[in-house]
């Protein structure tokens, strides 16, 4: 199941069926930061090199997920919120 996941969003995520090319163009358009300005930006930050940075969010976004997906909820902080098992009818 996890291998299906695509994109997680704030308190949701999508799949690779729900997440058509015209949705993410239409993300990137409402300057969105992509996953690779985000690598760059925490690698700046923290003095850390790309490489460092990206085996970090791999591994984050991996127990992430596998937390949302054996239905536990996930919540960072506050600021950021939670991220929970959200099923949607397909269409």
């Amino acid at each position: 199941m996890s291998d299906a996941l695509t994109h997680i969003y704030r308190g949701t995520y999508f799949f690779k069926e729900e997440c058509s090319n015209k949705t993410i163009t239409k993300r990137r358009n409402n300057n969105l930061m992509t996953k690779k300005e985000l690598i760059k930006k925490i690698a700046e930050a923290k003095h850390a090199s790309i490489t460092k940075t990206t085996e970090f969010y791999h591994t984050f976004e991996k127990t992430l997920s596998e937390a949302i997906t054996s239905h536990a909820e996930v919540i960072l902080s506050p600021q950021i919120g939670k991220f929970v098992l959200k099923a949607k009818k397909a269409y």
